[in-house]
Protein backbone atom coordinates (compact mmCIF):
# COMPACT_ATOMS: atom_id res chain seq x y z
CA UNK A 1 0.00 0.00 0.00
CA UNK A 2 2.43 2.69 0.55
CA UNK A 3 4.07 2.13 -2.81
CA UNK A 4 1.05 3.20 -4.63
CA UNK A 5 0.69 6.16 -2.24
CA UNK A 6 4.54 7.54 -2.72
CA UNK A 7 4.10 7.01 -6.27
CA UNK A 8 0.58 8.79 -6.12
CA UNK A 9 2.23 12.19 -4.82
CA UNK A 10 4.99 12.26 -7.79
CA UNK A 11 2.05 11.97 -10.28
CA UNK A 12 -1.97 11.75 -10.44
CA UNK A 13 -2.73 7.86 -10.84
CA UNK A 14 -4.25 6.32 -13.62
CA UNK A 15 -6.02 3.12 -13.83
CA UNK A 16 -3.44 0.98 -15.01
CA UNK A 17 -1.28 1.85 -11.82
CA UNK A 18 -3.75 0.81 -9.89
CA UNK A 19 -3.47 -3.23 -8.86
CA UNK A 20 -6.90 -5.33 -11.07
CA UNK A 21 -10.32 -5.95 -9.52
CA UNK A 22 -10.15 -9.57 -7.85
CA UNK A 23 -11.81 -12.11 -10.48
CA UNK A 24 -15.04 -12.79 -8.14
CA UNK A 25 -15.40 -9.13 -7.21
CA UNK A 26 -15.51 -7.39 -11.24
CA UNK A 27 -18.98 -6.15 -11.74
CA UNK A 28 -19.92 -7.93 -14.69
CA UNK A 29 -19.78 -11.16 -12.38
CA UNK A 30 -21.40 -9.81 -9.72
CA UNK A 31 -24.32 -8.19 -11.92
CA UNK A 32 -24.42 -11.74 -13.41
CA UNK A 33 -24.98 -14.04 -10.48
CA UNK A 34 -27.53 -10.53 -9.65
CA UNK A 35 -29.57 -10.48 -12.28
CA UNK A 36 -30.13 -14.49 -12.50
CA UNK A 37 -31.02 -14.50 -9.31
CA UNK A 38 -33.47 -11.75 -9.73
CA UNK A 39 -34.81 -13.13 -12.92
CA UNK A 40 -35.75 -16.33 -9.76
CA UNK A 41 -37.60 -13.81 -8.01
CA UNK A 42 -40.03 -12.66 -10.92
CA UNK A 43 -40.67 -16.18 -11.75
CA UNK A 44 -41.25 -17.15 -8.49
CA UNK A 45 -44.90 -17.20 -6.82
CA UNK A 46 -44.96 -14.49 -4.21
CA UNK A 47 -44.22 -10.57 -5.04
CA UNK A 48 -40.60 -9.93 -6.30
CA UNK A 49 -38.18 -8.85 -3.62
CA UNK A 50 -34.97 -7.04 -4.27
CA UNK A 51 -33.56 -7.94 -0.47
CA UNK A 52 -34.11 -12.02 -1.70
CA UNK A 53 -32.52 -11.68 -4.79
CA UNK A 54 -29.49 -9.99 -2.85
CA UNK A 55 -29.23 -12.68 0.13
CA UNK A 56 -28.94 -15.43 -2.39
CA UNK A 57 -26.56 -13.80 -4.76
CA UNK A 58 -24.29 -13.15 -0.97
CA UNK A 59 -25.61 -15.93 1.30
CA UNK A 60 -22.47 -17.62 1.88
CA UNK A 61 -20.67 -14.15 2.64
CA UNK A 62 -23.50 -13.34 4.93
CA UNK A 63 -23.17 -16.33 7.00
CA UNK A 64 -19.38 -16.33 7.51
CA UNK A 65 -19.45 -12.77 8.30
CA UNK A 66 -22.02 -13.54 11.13
CA UNK A 67 -20.25 -16.52 12.33
CA UNK A 68 -16.89 -14.35 12.43
CA UNK A 69 -19.52 -11.36 14.10
CA UNK A 70 -20.52 -13.84 16.51
CA UNK A 71 -16.80 -15.15 17.60
CA UNK A 72 -15.41 -11.38 17.66
CA UNK A 73 -18.83 -10.47 20.56
CA UNK A 74 -18.23 -13.48 22.23
CA UNK A 75 -14.25 -12.48 22.44
CA UNK A 76 -15.96 -9.16 23.38
CA UNK A 77 -17.59 -10.47 26.17
CA UNK A 78 -14.41 -12.68 27.71
CA UNK A 79 -12.12 -10.04 27.91
CA UNK A 80 -13.71 -8.54 30.46
CA UNK A 81 -13.87 -11.85 32.22
CA UNK A 82 -10.28 -12.54 32.03
CA UNK A 83 -9.59 -9.03 33.04
CA UNK A 84 -11.44 -9.40 36.35
CA UNK A 85 -9.02 -12.74 37.19
CA UNK A 86 -6.29 -10.34 36.14
CA UNK A 87 -6.75 -7.58 38.47
CA UNK A 88 -7.69 -9.76 40.93
CA UNK A 89 -4.20 -11.58 40.86
CA UNK A 90 -2.79 -7.87 40.95
CA UNK A 91 -4.81 -7.30 44.03
CA UNK A 92 -3.77 -10.47 45.74
CA UNK A 93 -6.86 -12.11 45.98
CA UNK A 94 -6.17 -15.33 44.17
CA UNK A 95 -4.09 -18.01 45.79
CA UNK A 96 -0.71 -15.84 47.55
CA UNK A 97 3.09 -16.83 46.64
CA UNK A 98 3.24 -18.84 50.31
CA UNK A 99 0.72 -20.67 49.69
CA UNK A 100 1.65 -21.84 45.94
CA UNK A 101 5.51 -20.77 45.59
CA UNK A 102 6.68 -17.46 43.42
CA UNK A 103 7.19 -19.46 40.07
CA UNK A 104 3.83 -20.44 39.81
CA UNK A 105 2.16 -17.28 41.01
CA UNK A 106 4.20 -15.30 38.68
CA UNK A 107 3.10 -17.63 35.78
CA UNK A 108 -0.51 -17.51 36.90
CA UNK A 109 0.20 -14.13 36.60
CA UNK A 110 1.80 -13.92 33.63
CA UNK A 111 -0.55 -16.42 31.44
CA UNK A 112 -3.62 -14.63 32.30
CA UNK A 113 -2.35 -11.01 31.39
CA UNK A 114 -0.87 -13.07 27.51
CA UNK A 115 -4.89 -14.53 27.21
CA UNK A 116 -5.87 -11.46 27.73
CA UNK A 117 -3.52 -9.93 25.20
CA UNK A 118 -4.26 -13.14 22.94
CA UNK A 119 -8.05 -12.25 22.91
CA UNK A 120 -7.37 -8.79 21.78
CA UNK A 121 -5.20 -9.73 18.95
CA UNK A 122 -7.85 -12.30 17.50
CA UNK A 123 -10.93 -9.71 18.19
CA UNK A 124 -8.56 -7.08 16.13
CA UNK A 125 -8.02 -10.20 13.79
CA UNK A 126 -11.71 -10.84 13.11
CA UNK A 127 -12.91 -7.55 13.88
CA UNK A 128 -11.20 -6.54 10.28
CA UNK A 129 -11.71 -9.52 8.10
CA UNK A 130 -15.52 -8.73 9.15
CA UNK A 131 -14.78 -5.03 8.23
CA UNK A 132 -13.44 -6.47 4.53
CA UNK A 133 -16.27 -8.85 3.90
CA UNK A 134 -19.05 -6.47 5.09
CA UNK A 135 -17.54 -3.78 2.85
CA UNK A 136 -16.77 -6.05 -0.23
CA UNK A 137 -20.41 -7.10 -0.55
CA UNK A 138 -21.57 -3.75 0.01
Amino acid sequence: MIPIVRYGTYKPLQQEDLLPVAEQDRAAKVTARLEKEWAVELRGQRRPSLNRALYRTHRRAFYVTGLLLFMEYALMLAKPVVLRYLLSWLKGTVASEAEVGATRHWRYGLGIALGLAGLDFMQTMIHHRVFFLTIRVG
